[in-house]
């Protein structure tokens, strides 16, 4: 059994990440107990598929990416209304984006020794993240939920109509 947990952002304006990893199942919260979403995702470790659900079963968004060592690509809520994920590892980091040029993020995120660090945004208005994960859990699975933490600050902030920018 693992757990990832850590903060996105700031102690102001930021969002907590707590989940547990356990044969295959990842579950947990982004964000507070008002403003954030449950995570219920299944991992599989031999085709790399993640899958399930941010949020709850109405007002919730779909996950379906593939997650390898390699890389981290799929899709973030559904056809119609969701954004791309692509994300290419280099040595200890992955970079890459998640949405279009003009709603989405790019992140570049670390291994440090069992810590995820590094920023979702760009340089003035992006959010710093650090999330401490176990050695049960996989480095891409520790990544793949630091960007569905950057996905759900986002797409709170854009349901709630406070500006945001997402590059």
């Amino acid at each position: 059994m693992g757990r990832v947990s850590g903060r996105l952002g700031g102690d102001i304006g930021g969002f907590d990440v707590v989940c547990e990893y356990a044969d295959g199942s990842v579950q947990g919260r982004i964000g507070g107990m008002i403003r954030g979403g449950d995570m219920d995702l299944s991992y599989d470790p031999e085709t790399g598929v993640l899958t399930g659900r941010l949020g709850g079963p109405l007002i919730g968004k779909d996950v379906d990416l593939v997650c390898t060592a390699e890389r981290i690509e799929g899709r973030l809520g559904g056809a119609v209304i969701g954004v791309d994920v692509s994300l290419v590892r280099d040595g200890e980091t992955f970079t890459g984006r998640s949405g279009g040029d003009v709603i989405g993020f790019g992140a570049v995120l670390t291994n440090q020794g069992g810590l995820v660090t590094g920023r979702t945004g760009g340089e003035l208005l992006g959010k710093d993240i650090s999330l401490g994960f176990n050695p049960d859990v996989p480095f891409h699975v520790a990544v793949a939920i630091a960007v569905l933490a950057r996905y759900t600050y986002d797409e709170l902030h854009r349901s709630s109509g406070a500006a945001s920018s997402h590059r």
